[in-house]
């Protein structure tokens, strides 16, 4: 993608490129990549919250301004994935899939049409590129095997809340205040109530199937394709060959700022069934993060000066397990292991 980037702004070309692709990071790697883009000729779509994870010289455009300043190169992430229209007559809209995260993965006969039709008046109207790498998690089970599972599971769920909103009230405030910390996926809150929220599991056994199946193979991914009336003109293998110089490391957030950007996260519920970008990044970077604010909350996470050593210890230490597995967890946590 960075190779193409940069032909279309040293080449020139009657075509502007809308890049789909949910990750800063990418999206960043893409532009040191190719050399050649610059806040001059490259315009980034994303929400405010990942305003300071840009490059230096970036900020956060607008897709209104395709009409009337076309940029070569534009990058979206999945805030215009549905609902944004794009207007631009050169216009070609691109999807990329980085096999590493879930989270670029779109599925394809939902997100992938949607994102099709985004670009409104082009003539690339009705067709659109794919790049991407396949997916590189391995799957130990079919997706009848996951769907009969997270079934069963929202089942011994659906049974767990139906007890606890049977008990007396001042039970079922105790439990509002378990929640977070108990192993119940789908189990949630909602206006002081408990709820099973069967949007949950259904949308894991969705993002299991992009994942673990669409993704796994070129056949899978052509075959769905083709499941969902999308005709395919051309389908190549490409390797750089080592085209590209090597990436700089692109800076992730610390521990202490990504904890501190899902409180703010928790305290605006700002959350839902499709995770926004930012949640997913904390979820797939920094899992601590969500299980320190569940099982430790906010203010002790501070008062450990958010060192991680220690709130894995004190994490390691609430579990209802023996005194030497403790240890051996804290030992893990702090020192190297010998292979």
């Amino acid at each position: 993608m960075a190779k193409a980037c940069r032909n279309r702004i040293l080449d020139g070309g009657d075509t502007n490129y809308y890049i789909f692709l949910n990750s800063i990071e990418d999206i960043n790697k893409i532009i040191v990549g190719a050399e050649v883009l610059s806040p001059e000729n490259t315009r980034i779509i994303c929400s405010t919250s990942s305003k300071d994870k840009l490059l230096s010289g970036f900020s956060i455009g607008n897709a209104a301004d395709s009409e009337s300043n076309p940029m070569p190169v534009n990058f979206l992430t999945s805030t215009c994935f549905e609902g944004q229209d794009i207007y631009d007559p050169i216009g070609e809209p691109i999807i990329v899939c980085d096999g590493w995260k879930k989270h670029t993965m779109v599925d394809i006969s939902t997100s992938l049409i949607q994102i099709a039709g985004r670009i409104r008046k082009s003539k690339y109207t009705n067709r659109i590129t794919q790049v991407l790498s396949l997916s590189n998690y391995q799957v130990v089970m079919t997706a009848e095997e996951y769907e009969k599972d997270v079934m069963q599971e929202l089942e011994r769920e659906r049974a767990h809340v139906d007890w606890m909103n049977s008990c007396p009230a001042d039970l079922i405030d105790s439990f509002l205040k378990q929640i977070p910390y108990m192993r119940e996926p789908y189990v949630q809150i909602r206006d002081k109530q408990i709820i099973l929220d069967k949007g949950l599991a259904y949308q894991d056994i969705v993002n299991f199937k992009i994942v673990h199946m669409d993704y796994c193979s070129c056949v899978n991914l052509e075959k769905k394709m083709k499941q969902s009336g999308i005709e395919i003109e051309d389908s190549v293998s490409v390797h750089d060959g080592g085209i590209l110089k090597a990436m700089p490391t692109v800076k992730r957030a610390t521990f202490k700022e990504m904890f501190i950007r899902y409180c703010k996260i928790m305290e605006a519920g700002k959350y839902s069934l499709i995770e926004n970008e930012e949640l997913v990044e904390i979820r797939t970077q920094r899992p601590l993060v969500i299980e320190a604010y569940n099982k430790l909350g906010p203010e002790k996470v501070k008062a450990m000066k958010y060192h991680i050593g220690n709130i894995r210890n004190a994490i390691t230490q609430m579990t209802n397990t023996k005194e030497d597995y403790k240890i051996v967890e804290m030992i893990k946590h702090s020192l190297p292991m010998m292979k």
